[in-house]
Order: C-alpha cells, then sequence, then structure tokens
C-alpha cells in the first residue's frame, strides 16, 4: 500500500504537536498541500488540516469527501482526527473551527497564505484569537525520513531505473523531442506511477546548453547529444534522473568531455564513500535525505 500507516501518522502527528507546543502556538493552520498529504494521506487539489495539541480536523470540500471517508476507519485513516465539510467556503468553515476552539495563538503557513488572505482570516476571527505567521514547521519536519517516506522513494528509484533503460530504444535519429518525450511519459505512467514529476525535459543538440529547455519541434540527427531529464510520482514522492546520451558514435570531443565527467563522478562518488565510513563510526541520531513530495 503506497499510503502511510496510521501509527506513522499518529508519529508525524506527535511530533508536530510538540513543535506546536515549543513555538507558544494552540494550533497551525495547514493549507501547503503536500503538508497536508503527509499528515493525513489525503489528496486534492484543495484542502485545510487544522492541529491542535490534542487533535487534528481536516475540512475538505464535497469533491474529496467520499475518498477521504472512506480510508479513514481503515489501517491508513487519520488517527484523533475529524473531518469537517465545507459549508460555503474554505475559510468560512475555518473561521467557524476556530470560533469553536477559542485558541490563544493560532499559527498558520506564512509562505502559503496571501498577506490579503491573513488579513481577513485575522479580521473575521476577531481579537480574541492572535492569528500568526509561521515559517517551514511542518517542512522542517518532512526533512527527516520515516521508514514509510523511505520506502516509497526507494520503490520509486527501483521503478524509474528501468524506464531510463528503456527510452534509450525510444531516442533515435528522426523522433522529434516532444515525441521523444511523450514516449518518455507514457512509460512513466505504465511503468507505475501515479504521474510525471515534472514536464519532461528532452533538449537535443544546441538546446541541450539551456538549463531547463522545454521539448519542441526539433528533430534529433546523428551526432546531437541530448539531455533527458524525467520523472515520476510514487506514492507521492517524487524521484527523477538525469542522462545525457549520444545519437549514432560519438566524436572524440564528445567521448573526451565524457570521460572528464566520469572521471570527476567517481572522485565524488570515492569522497563521498570515505565520507561515509568515518561517520559511520560516530552514532547517528536520524537518517536524513533530501527529496520532494508532490
Amino acid at each position: 500500500m503506497r499510503l502511510a500507516p496510521r501509527d506513522t501518522l499518529a508519529a508525524r502527528h506527535t511530533r508536530l504537536r510538540q513543535a506546536i507546543v515549543s513555538s507558544d502556538l494552540d494550533g497551525l493552520v495547514i493549507t501547503h498541500l503536500p503538508n497536508v498529504f503527509y499528515l493525513t494521506n489525503v489528496v486534492g487539489t484543495a484542502g485545510i488540516a487544522v492541529a491542535t495539541r490534542d487533535r487534528l480536523y481536516l475540512i475538505l470540500d464535497f469533491r474529496y469527501l467520499t475518498a477521504a471517508k472512506a480510508i479513514w476507519d481503515t489501517p491508513y485513516g487519520c488517527p484523533d482526527a475529524e473531518i469537517l465539510p465545507v459549508e460555503r467556503t474554505y475559510d468560512e468553515t475555518l473561521v467557524a473551527l476556530t470560533k469553536r476552539l477559542r485558541p490563544r495563538r493560532f499559527g498558520i503557513e506564512g509562505n502559503n497564505v496571501p498577506v490579503n488572505r491573513l488579513t481577513q482570516l485575522t479580521t473575521r476571527v476577531g481579537g480574541a484569537t492572535e492569528i500568526v505567521a509561521t515559517d517551514g514547521v511542518v517542512e522542517k519536519l518532512r526533512i527527516i525520513k520515516d521508514a514509510h517516506e523511505i520506502e516509497m522513494l526507494r520503490c520509486g528509484a527501483r521503478l524509474l531505473s528501468p524506464v531510463a533503460a528503456d527510452v534509450l530504444h525510444d531516442a533515435t535519429a528522426g523522433i522529434s523531442e516532444q515525441e521523444l518525450a511523450a514516449k518518455i511519459d507514457w512509460r512513466i505512467k505504465s511503468a507505475g506511477f501515479e504521474r510525471c514529476s515534472f514536464e519532461t525535459i528532452v533538449a537535443s543538440g544546441p538546446n541541450a546548453a539551456l538549463p531547463h529547455a522545454h521539448a519542441g519541434e526539433r528533430v534529433l540527427h546523428d551526432g546531437d547529444l541530448v539531455v533527458l531529464d524525467f520523472g515520476g510520482v510514487y506514492g507521492g514522492y517524487c524521484v527523477d534522473l538525469t542522462r545525457t546520451i549520444a545519437i549514432g558514435d560519438p566524436d572524440a570531443e564528445m567521448a573526451r568531455v565524457y570521460n572528464a565527467v566520469l572521471e570527476a563522478q567517481r572522485a565524488a562518488i570515492f569522497a563521498a564513500s570515505r565520507a561515509s565510513l568515518i561517520s559511520a563510526r560516530v552514532p547517528s541520531p536520524a537518517f536524513v535525505i533530501s527529496a520532494s513530495s508532490a
């Protein structure tokens, strides 16, 4: 199952509540959707999670209520949580909940809430509650990956590597960048990913020198170097890779540059391996990995 188990969600909630207390807050309003998914297993294009010191509330509109309720009483449902349907608008439902809870200080994700919306919420809630803009409260928790997240990333990596090998058969002279990108996207979804993690990059010939170039109408030719950058979302987590390939036989300059990069890569891997062996002698409090969620 790609959803986090209930006990994993409970551990995340515990860590969040500790962060809420240490920030001198009575609760946190979570509007950044990847953070909502991290805490609830609910995926959607809208939704608000409200975490207090002892409970979690999930505000959803009618589009997501049925799907959320379907997992609520399963091993992947949210512990100590209540679903609140949107009556008129998300903000009106949030204001009503806030007035009901009567918190002294409520945090709200400052990086995800426009100033106008924050001002309106503050006005509607009234002076009894101070609304405080916070910075990265949930994101700081997400930096340290738990066992479920590590497994999702590993599964995604295992699925993506064969896709990269198969793409080599698609990249031939005569195909356009757009056509090749479409084939890569099809392979990603056919491999079992939920969706592509970003717009697939196919940059051939002179376009290969453009960072994050868009796949266009240019046709691949013998002698081209082609940059391929693609990825997929598995279990809500993005994995991706970049490959540079040659169409036809590479010339002497291509081979020289390739070997220079390969030598640098091997030196970096060797240095990183030595650093890992040294750090392994000192007990580490947590496993930290840099990766994004969708």
